[in-house]
């Protein structure tokens, strides 16, 4: 009976010094994932908000290239409305000057 309560007691200690080891560990590994994880979540943050700038200059970039080559086709357009006015007030200004001399 005794050798039995002496291997009890043993086997007590041991779950004992195991959980208090099992304790250690953790207290021991907890910071580090903490540490590991918060890195990571910081890395990815860092890496999503490059993301969303470079996203944000491509954008722009090409709307600067839209713009310049809307530009060209749009003064070209300006010139011809401005050409056109002047044969038009042209047309109206002879149209004048006839009915000024025929009609007088």
């Amino acid at each position: 009976m005794e050798n039995r309560l002496s291997n009890g007691a043993v086997g007590v200690v041991l779950v004992g010094v195991g959980a208090g080891l099992a304790a250690a560990g953790l207290a021991l590994l907890a910071p580090i994932c903490a540490s590991w994880s918060r890195k990571k979540v910081v890395n990815a943050f860092e890496r999503g908000k490059e993301g969303v700038r470079s996203g944000f200059e491509s954008a722009a970039e090409k709307l600067s290239d839209v713009a310049n080559r809307a530009q060209h086709p749009l003064g070209e357009a300006a010139k011809a409305a401005k050409q056109g006015t002047a044969i038009a007030a042209g047309a109206i200004e002879s149209a004048a000057h006839y009915v000024r001399e025929h009609v007088q």
